[in-house]
């Protein structure tokens, strides 16, 4: 019998076992830190039979009905509501003991582990997603598999895992846990960057909102904080990077309709930083009622999906409908946000600049955040950190300089209406001031001409025809001169050609030729021209004062001083009297007309009294009054 040459012998016996060759290049060799995409080396099985159990998925796998995916990094099944089970098989191929973390990077509700132990399949471990840090056995974000293999040793794997939640788009990897660590130190060093951010941002536009009472600042706030929870989500750090207390009420929180929320407050953000409510047009209108309908519809999908978790999964049609209906409704948003962005830049003239800031805006965007990692709609590469992260951080830049820059113009704007309100104010009043001004000297020109031609034939007629009667003559006089000084008091307060100093000499001179008060006259500073109504209302304050003094104060001394500064009048009188209550002579029409006219000209008086004297003192500004 011919004998077989030993070449001839190994290709029989790779044609007659080629399961045993394919079992050997399917096996995931390692001998520490490993690179390896594992999508060559693990095989999967969708059990559409809805049995669930170990037993089925064995007969599926040795018939050969476990597939392998694509040569990508991650398995990309959409949705899933049926059971999804993997299998690996890995060796050791160093010459020492090493330990590996088989990571699961998904959001799957349940992962139920299996393996391969004296020929038997034995359910080793129970991993869930939806576990705070301080109750998984190894604390990372992610679920793992961790696998003990002693030199040569090769462990065979199955895992079930359950995701009725989410898109099934998961990622794997398979390497030492100080490998693994070492990747996850850079990849939080990043992402907690853009978290502390996000967060720090979301405080500062609540307070400036607070502060400057602008609502595109809350409306941002709103946006970022929901960012923040999305991240966590999407990034697998839900479980990791709140305290647990917070854990609780964010972990039931769907992505998809929050996704739709953060979209109506960053319509909602933009819409005022446009200026779109200025713009009476019915096609805002719409706009502003697509994004009210969207909003309250995501509003309400977050609150359904969070109360009803256990109802709501890829195997009932309700949830089925709601995720239908927020991913239409997300496609709708976004459309609504690009037609209102480029209509309000149109109206502005800057069409160009609207279509550009338009689309980058729906292109980085939470929705298209969602969808890109959801595997839905993957239109960008997922980056770490994501481009989105920068985008808003951006957009968080942009805005509060716009709003600075507008709020900075607006302080201006009311600015200069305040001041254009106080020179029209001051106008009028000096009008005011010049009518009855003028009213009083045609009054007393009246008087003079009627009252006094009358008084004076009384007076040639006493004069004439009773000589004699020396009373009678003295009150003609005195009545004559009394008459003349009403005529001075209400035509003016004296000759306008004199200096302010000057009549308030005359003032103080005449004062004291009606007491016997020893009056003490101060000037200081040098005099500005001034307008003659302000001229005129100092010194019928000054008259009121010492009218009050002659009357009132019994006092044997006083001062009167004046000191004119460059911005401001400052007039000081004070005696030696008996003085008065000002709680209860404020009231007065003489000290009412004291405050009113200091108030005209934006002044202020203050009055202090008591038994030993009183004190007054008068300050007017002169920036708006000095010629």
């Amino acid at each position: 019998m011919t004998q077989l040459k030993p070449f001839t012998l190994f290709f029989l016996l790779l044609f007659l076992s080629p399961n045993s060759l394919f079992a050997q290049t399917d096996t995931l060799k390692v001998a520490g830190p490993n690179l390896k995409d594992l999508s060559e080396y693990i095989t999967y099985w969708v059990d559409s039979t809805e049995s669930g159990n170990l037993e089925t998925a064995l007969q599926h796998l040795s018939k050969d009905d476990f597939k392998k995916w694509a040569p990508e990094p991650t398995l990309n099944l959409g949705i899933n509501p049926y059971p999804l089970w993997w299998q690996l098989s890995v060796q050791n191929t160093d010459s020492v003991q090493h330990d590996f973390w088989w990571s699961i990077y998904t959001q799957a509700d349940q992962i139920l582990v299996y393996r391969r132990m004296d020929s038997l399949w034995q359910l080793t471990d129970t991993l869930t997603y939806k576990t705070h840090l301080n109750h998984k056995k190894i604390r990372t974000r992610f679920p793992v598999v961790p696998i003990t293999l002693r030199t040569g040793e090769c462990q065979k794997l199955l895992l079930k895992i359950n995701n009725l939640h989410h898109t099934q788009n998961a990622f794997t990897d398979l390497t030492t846990p100080a490998h693994n660590l070492l990747w996850e130190k850079r990849f939080y060093l990043k992402i907690g960057f853009f978290i502390g951010g996000f967060l720090l941002f979301s405080l500062l536009s609540l307070m400036l909102h607070l502060f400057m009472k602008i609502k595109a600042f809350l409306f941002f706030s709103g946006y970022v904080f929901i960012v923040v929870i999305m991240l966590l989500h999407e990034e697998l750090l839900l479980t990791v990077a709140p305290p647990e207390w917070m854990f609780v009420f964010i972990k039931d929180l769907h992505p998809l309709p929050l996704s739709l929320v953060a979209l109506g407050f960053h319509y909602l953000t933009i819409a005022l930083l446009l200026d779109a409510k200025k713009y009476s047009k019915k096609t805002l209108q719409y706009s502003f009622l697509i994004n009210d309908i969207t909003l309250i519809m995501g509003s309400i999908a977050v609150v359904m999906c969070a109360i009803f978790t256990e109802y709501f999964s890829f195997q009932n049609p309700s949830f089925i409908l709601i995720w239908n209906l927020c991913i239409a409704s997300v496609f709708i948003a976004l459309g609504n946000t690009f037609l209102m962005i480029t209509y309000l830049m149109n109206l502005k003239k800057k069409i160009v600049m609207g279509f550009a800031i338009a689309f980058l805006l729906i292109y980085f965007n939470t929705a298209g955040y969602f969808l890109n990692y959801a595997g839905i709609l993957n239109y960008y590469t997922i980056t770490y950190p994501n481009y989105f992260y920068w985008i808003v951080s951006f957009e968080f830049i942009i805005i509060g300089v716009l709003l600075a820059w507008r709020y900075n113009k607006t302080i201006r704007t009311n600015i200069k209406l305040l001041k254009e309100k106080n020179q029209i104010e001051e106008l009028a009043h000096l009008r005011t001031l010049s009518v009855l001004e003028d009213e009083r000297k045609q009054i007393a020109r009246n008087l003079h001409d009627d009252l006094g031609t009358t008084i004076s034939a009384v007076k040639l007629i006493v004069s004439n025809n009773y000589k004699q009667d020396q009373q009678l003559s003295e009150m003609i006089n005195r009545a004559t001169v009394e008459i003349k000084d009403f005529y001075k008091k209400i035509a003016g307060m004296g000759n306008e050609l004199l200096t302010l100093k000057e009549s308030l000499s005359l003032k103080v001179a005449d004062a004291e030729k009606l007491s016997n008060i020893k009056i003490e006259y101060i000037f200081s500073g040098d005099e500005p021209v001034l307008e003659p109504p302000l001229k005129d209302s100092l010194l019928r304050i000054v008259t009121e004062l010492l009218s009050n003094l002659v009357k009132h104060s019994k006092a044997k001394s006083a001062t009167l001083q004046l000191m004119v500064e460059p911005k401001q009048l400052q007039l000081l009188i004070e005696d030696d009297g008996i003085g008065f209550d000002t709680r209860k002579n404020t009231n007065s029409m003489g000290i009412y007309n004291i405050y009113s006219r200091a108030e005209r000209w934006g002044g202020n008086v203050y009055f202090s009294s008591n038994n030993n004297g009183t004190v007054c003192i008068v300050n007017i500004p002169l920036k708006n009054a000095v010629v």
